[in-house]
């Protein structure tokens, strides 16, 4: 999903449910993310979308919310009103032997990546958190995979919206040496099909991170 002003469906996670935006214009096809969900159209009633995000967070059924409009970006403008903006960077890293690498932080199995500096491009940053986060030397940063919009709330509470843009990377350097300053416990190279086959417990968004970087090897 790219951030554009020709975007028709923005998908925004709140925790391992999902907030669809899309136009009228918009196809079926990857609207509809999991069986449990709801359809709505949106009628400029901005008191409706707050209700809807206190819903996702609270309850998880249903599991995705989809909201047709007949303008997308205005929907999308009135829908960052609700969220602090935080710009991230990050990477799906593959070794010589093409696992990838994956964190354990916070419960849960993650992907490597962090936000912002003041100056820095989303690919700057993506390079330097993999590298600060899971201790490799070097790595060498690819194409673009995928831009995803996750909601979360920090610990003082505030509702954060956390645009975050993975890169493709590859390294030779197979040694692993976690932060765990930043709440990382674990490092490990794995099968990147195993990784989102339900054996670990992935959060939605990063499933769907690697489920688009398989489909572009």
């Amino acid at each position: 999903m790219g951030i554009s002003e020709a975007a028709q469906i923005y998908k925004i996670y709140v925790n391992d449910s999902l907030l669809t935006l899309a136009s009228e214009e918009a196809g079926q096809t990857g609207l509809q993310e999991y069986s449990d969900s709801l359809m709505l159209r949106y009628h400029g009633k901005s008191k409706l979308l707050l209700n809807i995000v206190d819903n996702l967070e609270k309850s998880p059924t249903p599991r995705q919310i989809i909201l047709r409009t007949s303008d997308i970006q205005a929907l999308f403008t009135e829908v960052l009103t609700l969220f602090r903006w935080i710009e991230a960077g990050g990477g799906v890293v593959k070794n010589t032997n093409n696992d990838i690498l994956a964190i354990f932080r916070r419960k849960r199995w993650d992907l490597p990546k962090g936000k912002l500096d003041p100056g820095e491009t989303f690919e700057e940053a993506a390079v330097r958190e993999v590298i600060e986060e899971t201790g490799l030397k070097s790595v060498v940063r690819g194409p673009l995979i995928t831009t995803t919009l996750h909601s979360f709330r920090t610990r003082r509470g505030i509702r954060s919206l956390k645009v975050t843009k993975w890169y493709s990377m590859t390294t030779e350097d197979m040694k692993l040496v976690w932060q765990e300053e930043e709440d990382i416990e674990n490092a490990i190279w794995v099968d990147p099909k195993e990784f989102i086959n339900g054996k670990y417990d992935v959060f939605s968004s990063i499933r769907q991170v690697v489920t688009q970087y398989l489909a572009t090897i």
